[in-house]
């Protein structure tokens, strides 16, 4: 099954750069604060990080003790459901 950007609302968040050597910032372009939960996979599915953006309207993630690799981030709303995600890069120089 595709993936359908308009499911999980691609316009209430950006997260960027992408390729990124280093960092994200994970930004919110939603009006009202809501209860919603970030976490980043590795390629092996293993949750590496999760963060709870209630009311943050943009939060920063540093990959400096990461390989090289496919990240996924994703977020949750309070019932779980996912309401963002995004395949990032990271590369090493």
């Amino acid at each position: 099954m595709p993936f359908d950007k308009t499911k999980y609302g691609d316009d209430k968040f950006n997260i960027y750069p992408n390729p990124t050597s280093n960092g994200i910032s994970v930004v919110s372009r939603q009006d009202e604060p809501a209860f919603q939960k970030l976490f980043i996979y590795n390629s092996n599915a293993i949750l590496i990080h999760e963060k709870e953006l209630s009311d943050i309207p943009a939060y920063e993630f540093n990959f400096d003790h990461y390989p090289a690799g496919i990240y996924l981030c994703i977020i949750r709303n309070a019932s779980g459901q996912t309401i963002y995600s995004k395949k990032l890069i990271l590369q090493k120089e």
